[in-house]
Parts: structure tokens; sequence; C-alpha cells
């Protein structure tokens, strides 16, 4: 029993894994329902993740997973395996950051641009802001 939840471990972690590469692709590819769709998927995957963590916890003989080469061997490819879906996880979490920084700077360039767009003057020279929205020009 504890050998399957090992194995289901190992499993589910390289499927979190795949998941994250494919993850990166659809950020890369800035695919917005994929987005979505993956992040769904890896909520699910990491669920089962943290349930299976805990059958392994609560086992009688997780004591095993310090003391049985074959387990200690198991148990350190899981955590390597781990390691490098934390790692995997940590680049997409950098991707969506500078995403999301570099919306947010197009909109303050928007804004700008809209702003010096509507700048006029008056009969004195001076600047002032217009707004145009909801007016109309007549010939």
């Amino acid at each position: 029993m504890l050998e399957s939840l090992l194995t289901q471990q190992q499993q589910l972690l390289e499927m979190l894994f795949k998941t994250l590469q494919e993850e990166q692709q659809i950020l890369a590819e800035r695919d917005i329902d994929g987005i979505n769709a993956i992040a769904q998927q890896k909520n699910t995957l990491l669920e089962q993740l943290n349930e299976n963590d805990q059958l392994i916890e609560a086992h009688p003989k997780r004591q095993l997973l310090t003391k049985e080469p074959h387990f200690i061997a198991k148990h350190k490819q899981i955590t390597k395996m781990l390691s490098i879906c934390q790692q995997a996880n940590t680049i997409n979490g950098r991707i969506i950051k500078a995403s999301s920084e570099e919306v947010e700077r197009l909109a303050h360039q928007m804004n700008q641009l809209m702003q010096q767009s509507s700048m006029t003057y008056d009969k004195a020279g001076r600047q002032h802001t217009a707004s145009r929205h909801g007016k109309s020009f007549k010939a």
C-alpha cells in the first residue's frame, strides 16, 4: 500500500511538471482561454497531491521512508521531482508577473497619450486639458 501511494505521488508530480511546461507555452502564446484551463488542471493536480501526501503521512508504515533503502530512494526521487516542479512554477510566476507589469506599463502609456492628445491652448496661449468625450465637432 505504501509503495502504491509513493508511485502515485511520483506520477502526480510528473503530470504536474508536464502541466507546468504546458502552462509556460500557453503563457508565451498569451492564450487566455488556455491559461484558465491549465490553471484548473494545475489546481486539480495540487489537490490530488495534497490528498495523497496526507495518506502517506497517515500510513502506519511511513517510518519505512527513512529506514528501507528502496523507500529511501523512492522518497528522494519524489523530493527531487517536487523541487523541479517548484522551480518550473517559480519561472511561470515570473513570466506572469512580467506580463502583468508590461500590461500596466502599456496602460499607463495609453493614458499619457490620451492626455497629451487632448491638450489644448486658450487664446492667451496657456495649456489646458480639454475633454472631448461627448462633444461633437461642428464645421
